[in-house]
């Protein structure tokens, strides 16, 4: 369990994924990472981090526990890095909510000046200190129909992630490649 969430950690997430392979379950893994979260680390300090993590990780449980019906798995792989597995059927559906909900929380995580302007000062990941949007959220759904590698996942959904990035605002997208 990771202590700052309580959510089960990596070894948990993995056998979870071996479980489902097992019994042949199709399954979405959606990662969850937030977008310029070292900066607002950096500028509101690492308390602030911590509650924005838990803030996190409250919307994903609360948006998947209603949503994601009997069949999900939620975890945390470290950091600001969390997952998901639903049953595809419940993957789009999920993380519109997530992205709804953290949309219209994560400003209490801000000052009220930076609410106001919906940006906070920081250094981006060049270097630059400059403005910065307020914190979103970016989500990757890869599909796992059988015995896939936990580390071939996740690569794809950095893959993904990197994509989704460089468009602004909370965003999910799918892996929609040919299976190999």
């Amino acid at each position: 369990m990771n202590p700052l969430t309580g959510l089960p950690g990596n070894l948990a997430i993995e056998e979870e994924l071996s479980r489902r392979a097992r019994h042949a379950k199709t399954s979405s893994v959606i990662y969850v990472d937030l977008d310029r979260f070292k900066s607002y680390n950096d500028t509101y300090g690492f308390k602030h981090g911590d509650q924005m993590i838990v803030l996190l990780a409250k919307i994903i449980v609360h948006c998947t526990s209603k949503y994601g019906g009997q069949e999900y798995f939620v975890g945390h792989i470290g950091g600001d890095d969390l997952i998901v597995i639903t049953i595809p059927e419940y993957a789009t559906q999920i993380c519109r909510k997530i992205m709804q909900l953290f949309d219209r929380l994560v400003g209490s995580c801000f000052s009220a000046e930076d609410r106001v302007r919906k940006a906070f000062y920081g250094q981006d990941r060049f270097g630059r200190q400059e403005w910065l949007p307020l914190t979103s959220v970016t989500m990757a759904i890869v599909e796992c129909e059988e015995q896939k590698d936990y580390g071939l996942l996740a690569e794809t959904a950095a893959q993904l992630k990197k994509h989704a990035k460089a468009i602004p605002g909370s965003i999910f997208v799918r892996d929609r490649r040919a299976k190999r």
